[in-house]
């Protein structure tokens, strides 16, 4: 008999109802969405209708944790809240020894990035972060297709979206959020680049100016980071949340050849610009989060994987760090 995982989701905010739910309800994977907890009481209303459009009972809801953790005692639970709560329920999610997928960044600082990690390592539990490059076929390929370029020379990245509101809710305020496009949506294009080409030893970034119709918050909207490596590798990365639409794409050169990558499509060229190979995936996202719930499912008993989620997201946010810096100071930062 297929074994059922329990699942305590936490947090109902946009990133839970547009990507979690529709990953959660209905699942293949054996999984059993068994309660939301959500600190603002009015959202069990919302959650009451989702579930009535789809004619199923709607879970249990709860506004406090801990009694959410005693009461179901949930296999796993999913963190999808503001950046400034993750500690917290993380701590609550380990004392109950309940495995736990975290919505990125690994946290706002580098200073909360050795504190978490310590958490995990001491109490052995198992942590994931919701990172879906990683589980992502293409970018899976992608990453054994760099062997193909021969010695990598460059590459040139590019992450931009469009939010109607920057201004507006958690995510522009810097003590919720922990920054802007740099750490919020930008630490998924910065896990992809630590996952592909390592940690750099020197970073330059700055910032553009603001494209918020005149209104003053603290966050950055677009940057622009140079990364160079040990190796000689160099790499530019855009980043913007203001853009008139979504795009992402990475580049990368080498010896051989380049490699063209976006959500649904990799291409990979010779010198010569002729196309040698070309693979596609439609949808590009199937479910936002399907991937990483299915290697998270996979995986629940390896500690190994949370040892180096941990061990990566520190370095990320030596990364991330050494950005802020270099935009504060104005210079190159050197990464130790």
């Amino acid at each position: 008999m297929k074994h059922i995982y329990k699942c305590l989701l936490i947090g109902l905010g946009h990133r839970a109802v547009d990507d979690h739910l529709p990953a959660l309800v209905p699942n293949a994977l054996g999984i059993e969405l068994v309660g939301v907890c959500d600190k603002d009481s009015t959202k069990k209303g919302i959650l009451k209708k989702i579930f009535s459009e789809k004619n199923i009972t709607p879970p249990n809801f709860y506004t406090d944790l801990i009694k959410a953790c005693r009461e179901i005692k949930p296999d796993f639970a999913i963190i999808a809240t503001p950046h400034n709560t993750h500690l917290q329920i993380v701590k609550t999610l380990l004392d109950f020894k309940i495995p736990f997928l975290k919505e990125k960044p690994f946290t706002r600082s580098l200073k909360e990035a050795y504190l978490l990690k310590k958490m995990v390592d001491e109490s052995k539990g198992y942590m994931r972060l919701c990172v879906q490059r990683r589980c992502h076929p293409l970018y899976v390929y992608g990453k054994k297709a760099l062997a193909n370029l021969g010695n990598i020379r460059h590459f040139e990245a590019h992450y931009q979206l469009h939010l109607d509101k920057p201004c507006d809710g958690w995510r522009s305020a810097i003590g919720q959020a922990g920054g802007g496009c740099i750490i919020d949506m930008g630490y998924h294009y910065f896990d992809l680049l630590y996952w592909y080409f390592g940690r750099p030893d020197n970073i330059f970034s700055v910032v553009a100016p603001k494209n918020s119709g005149g209104r003053s918050y603290p966050i950055e909207e677009t940057a622009l980071v140079s990364l160079k490596y040990g190796n000689g590798v160099a790499g530019n990365l855009f980043i913007s949340r203001c853009e008139p639409r979504k795009f992402e794409e990475l580049l990368v050169y080498g010896k051989y050849g380049y490699i063209q990558l976006q959500r649904d499509f990799l291409k990979r060229f010779d010198v010569d610009d002729q196309l040698l190979e070309s693979l596609t995936r439609t949808p590009a996202w199937p479910s936002a989060v399907s991937d990483v719930l299915a290697d998270f499912i996979a995986n629940m008993d390896n500690f190994k994987i949370t040892k180096k989620e941990c061990e990566d997201g520190l370095e990320i946010m030596k990364i991330i760090d050494a950005i802020y810096r270099s935009i504060k100071e104005k210079k190159s930062i050197l990464i130790k």
